[in-house]
């Protein structure tokens, strides 16, 4: 099943039809998606929707979420019964047990320590050696990021992307939670906040962010991705549609990075209760 993407233009009409959405775009001919081929569908800014449709979605378990035009996710639109009663019940006493607690909190530490060598190991594979020996401290790794970056933050755009690419990574670790009935607001290192589980993995996972963000400027080639808006630099429609193909040629190996977490997790789940 593939994510939906509808950014936003007043332009475009969603409305549910039998089993599929129609979707209608001035000047375009009519979209039909069947409801069967949707994993999940990501709203940015503006769209003209039928109610119907978010409810027609949640009956077939897909999550709806809400960006703003800035990229913040502002809402996101589950079925009641998205998690299972057992598994959120072991999860809730293993974020209780300080011991449990702390060993998931190492866990979530490691697993971005790893993924922010493997990027700085992309990046500067000459230095490989030398921060495997050292180690590779956290304001190491954000200065490391910060010089490869700092010659294009003219106008915020740097802010603006990421905020888009959060969402994005926000969206698809809801998706992978909820598909194995986990509660996404049972957290640990985020915990109290709602999707706190969800931003633990993408606290996890920051650094894979971190690489389309690099990548999105590198490919940049003087391109007007951007618009002004009420005093602030947006991605346009051309840069959301840069951002989200980039994001699907990747998705593929960042979910088995995710597959990878979800089942380290429930293997610490399982060990609670050996």
């Amino acid at each position: 099943m593939r994510t939906l993407y509808l950014n936003g233009n007043s332009r475009i009409t969603v409305r549910g039809d039998g089993p599929s959405l129609l979707i209608n775009e001035l000047q375009s001919a009519d979209r039909r998606v069947p409801l069967r081929l949707i994993g999940q569908v990501i709203i940015r800014g503006n769209i003209t929707i039928e109610s119907n449709v978010i409810t027609l979605l949640a009956e077939h378990g897909v999550p709806v979420s809400f960006l703003s035009s800035r990229g913040e996710v502002t809402a996101t639109a589950l079925t009641l019964d998205a998690n299972s009663d057992l598994i959120r019940e072991r999860v809730e006493r293993l974020s209780r047990s300080d011991k449990g607690a702390d060993k998931v909190n190492e866990w979530l530490r490691a697993g971005r320590r790893n993924a922010e060598r493997t990027l700085v190991k992309d990046l500067m594979p000459s230095k490989i050696k030398v921060i495997y020996r050292n180690g590779l401290r956290e304001e190491d790794y954000r200065d490391i990021i910060k010089d490869f970056l700092s010659p294009i933050d003219v106008k915020g755009e740097i802010d603006a992307v990421a905020s888009i690419l959060d969402g994005l990574f926000h969206e698809l670790m809801l998706k992978s939670i909820t598909d194995l009935g986990l509660d996404p607001h049972r957290g640990f290192l985020c915990r109290y906040q709602n999707f706190a589980f969800v931003k633990d993995l993408c606290y996890v996972l920051e650094a894979e962010r971190d690489r389309q963000l690099l990548q999105f400027f590198m490919a940049r080639s003087g391109k007007n991705l951007f618009e002004m808006e009420e005093g602030h630099w947006v991605v346009n429609g051309e840069g959301m549609k840069n951002i989200v193909v980039r994001f699907e040629n990747h998705k593929k190996r960042v979910l088995s990075f995710v597959d990878v977490l979800l089942s380290d997790f429930f293997g610490i789940l399982r060990e609670a209760w050996i």
